[in-house]
């Protein structure tokens, strides 16, 4: 019925990835693939390309589902003619502190094969899902299902470094700007 997949990289936390798997239902096919530094999109369309269920969906290896999120999710997509649904999720922020409700459509979402398929060139960027999912195709269900672990993994820092360093490299004065008249 449904094919997910879980992108996982080497430093990935052992017990977080066992929690994740465990709510996963034993009726759904998991497919975990082992991922590399660098843009999530191409290998997100390459995860979702396999198996060959109706379905596809994705999880983190550091985030995890109620046991009842893909069912509720399946059966709303069986009774209505949307592309995709996604429930809510709680963010459990490590950074900025506390638990709150995400205020967009991230995951855990279902989509049909073909509307990836059709969408399959959005992925070839390092694009967040939410890019994919927030179109009207896809129904934002009212219950939270997903549970998202929001802390300072080394990817996020590799990613922060990256995008730092490319915005003193374009504006290398950026620093100085309102300093002795600079601007």
């Amino acid at each position: 019925m449904i094919d997910i997949h879980m992108l996982t990289l080497p430093g990935d936390r052992k017990d977080w990835k066992e929690q994740a798997i465990a709510n996963i239902p034993g009726w759904a096919t998991l497919h975990v693939i082992n991922a590399k530094e660098g843009p999530i999109g191409p290998q997100r369309l390459k995860a979702f390309r396999k198996g060959k269920h109706k379905y596809v969906s994705c999880i983190d290896p550091d985030d995890w589902v109620e046991p009842f999120t893909f069912q509720l999710i399946l059966e709303a997509l069986e009774q209505e003619q949307y592309e995709g649904a996604c429930c809510r999720e709680l963010v459990h922020d490590a950074i900025r502190g506390g638990t709150y409700l995400c205020p967009f459509k991230h995951q855990t979402y279902v989509l049909r094969r073909e509307f990836v398929e059709a969408r399959a060139d959005l992925f070839k960027y390092d694009i967040e899902e939410r890019h994919i999912i927030n179109v009207p195709e896809v129904k934002w269900l009212p219950f939270i299902g997903h549970h998202w672990r929001r802390y300072n993994s080394p990817r996020r820092q590799r990613k922060i470094a990256t995008l730092e360093a490319e915005r003193r490299a374009a504006d290398p004065y950026r620093h100085m700007r309102g300093l002795y008249g600079y601007r």
